[in-house]
Formats: structure tokens, sequence, C-alpha cells
């Protein structure tokens, strides 16, 4: 659980760069009159898109399972578990 947490928070940061910088990107270019509205809303959709689709990698996320010992699984002969 920890793990994906951990996961879930880099992705979040990644969304957050994207959306931020696209949406910066935006800004700056209809601030500069190269960017029309409609133009600068599709720009928007997509980056909410690839928000969404990078979130979507959550799903597949396999955590990294410790190794474990062989020998902690087997169970002990008869004469160790004896109870005196």
């Amino acid at each position: 659980m920890v793990e994906l947490g951990r996961h879930t928070l880099r992705v979040v940061r990644q969304n957050y760069g994207l959306a931020i910088g696209v949406n910066l990107l935006g800004l700056v270019a209809g601030a500069g009159g190269s960017m029309n509205p409609v133009l600068a809303a599709m720009l928007h959709n997509t980056s909410s898109i690839a928000v969404v689709g990078n979130s979507a990698r959550l799903v597949n996320h396999t955590p990294h399972l410790p190794r474990v010992d062989e020998s902690l699984l087997r169970a002990a002969p008869l004469e160790e578990r004896r109870v005196t």
C-alpha cells in the first residue's frame, strides 16, 4: 500500500507539471497573439486528456514485493514443534 501511495503521488506531481506546463505555454502563446481561442481550448482539452491517460497508468501498477526466504516457509520438524 505504501508503494502504491508513493507511486500515486509521483503520478499526481507529473500531472500537475504537465497541466501547468501546457496551460502556461497556451497562456504565453495567447498573450503573444499567436493562438486563437478555439486552438487554446483544444490545447487545454488535450492536456486534460493527457493527464487522464497518465493517471490510467496506475491501473497496471504492480508492486515490487520483497524476496521471501524459502527456509522460513517450511514447517519445522516434529521434534521442534513439541511443547514441553
